[in-house]
């Protein structure tokens, strides 16, 4: 036992719990942050057909202000 109470067994356990949480945020962001740059060219695409949503009516509208 270590002196905060853990065993090295649980220390390493937690060790790789952590990496692992670590690895699959650093996915998430990475799968999020792909398609960023990609959003303009999506909605100039899909404001140009004649069946547009409301929604995406919307937020091509918004996108065109900035």
């Amino acid at each position: 036992m270590n002196s905060d109470g853990k065993t090295t067994e649980e220390g390493k356990r937690a060790q790789k719990a952590l990496g692992v949480m670590f690895l699959s945020l650093v996915i998430d962001l990475l799968g999020f942050t792909m398609i960023l740059p990609l959003l303009p060219a999506l909605l100039d695409h899909y404001g140009r057909q004649e069946e547009v949503g409301l929604f995406l009516s919307l937020i091509h509208f918004w996108f065109r202000k900035f």
